[in-house]
């Protein structure tokens, strides 16, 4: 399956009507908010508002055409292959008045803006989630200190002979 928009509308429409509500973000959201001109799409990157992944693993367990992606499962997020096609689900948690999504076990944070989750689009026919503006700008400015956290996060560690 290609990812255009119908996918796109395909997987938000998926995952929502098993319970779980993600906001498209990423270059996607760009794409759709008209920050660029159409383009192919890698991946597709959501954000989703919730205390737990509960309800993110239990799609992964029932859904035949997804296949979870466990190099991807961080404490901050899910990925998967559908259709072909890599679909990222980073977590916003609840923080006070707002959302923060701590990466790679806290050593880097977005604090969300406010009115992140308060937009939606029209692509065709299925009305979906898009992140804020704002909230689009925080993820972009915040984009090397994710990577960053990644390249920390993943780097070889020296092995302990425990004192042999």
């Amino acid at each position: 399956m290609e990812n255009d928009r119908k996918f796109v509308e395909s997987v938000w429409s998926t995952l929502r009507d098993h319970g779980v509500q993600t906001w498209v973000m990423g270059g996607w959201a760009e794409e759709l908010w008209g920050h660029c001109d159409p383009r192919q799409h890698g991946d597709l990157d959501l954000l989703f508002p919730s205390e737990t992944f509960e309800s993110v693993d239990t799609f992964l367990r029932i859904i035949p055409a997804v296949n979870e992606i466990v190099q991807k499962r961080f404490s901050h997020k899910r990925a998967f292959e559908f259709h072909g096609v890599r679909v990222e689900v980073i977590i916003a948690l609840p923080d006070g008045d707002g959302y923060q999504t701590s990466f790679f076990g806290g050593s880097s944070a977005i604090d969300w803006p406010l009115d992140t989750f308060l937009f939606s689009k029209s692509p065709s026919s299925t009305e979906i989630g898009v992140i804020s503006p704002a909230a689009l700008v925080a993820y972009r400015n915040n984009r090397k200190m994710i990577a960053a956290a990644y390249e920390t996060h993943n780097r070889p560690r020296p092995f302990n002979m425990g004192g042999i």
